[in-house]
């Protein structure tokens, strides 16, 4: 069984915007970045979803704690 990676924001938005440009199909840009299709996908729905975001933002958003409910 494979190990649960954490991408940087950075990462997310960059194989995101790969994606929206549409040159590739998703399932090479997926084996281009050794991430699955579906991983892809929802990158893609995230950056066009919240288009004003920054990577830094987007961290924020796919953290699974909320800073303000830690009390």
């Amino acid at each position: 069984m494979s190990k649960h990676r954490a991408h940087s924001p950075e990462f997310k938005a960059g194989v995101a915007m790969e994606a929206i440009s549409g040159r590739k199909p998703l399932q090479e840009i997926a084996a281009d970045h050794a991430v699955h299709m579906i991983q892809v996908s929802q990158w893609k729905k995230q950056l066009l979803g919240n288009p004003h975001l920054t990577p830094r933002d987007q961290e924020t958003l796919d953290s699974p704690q909320d800073e303000r409910y830690s009390n």
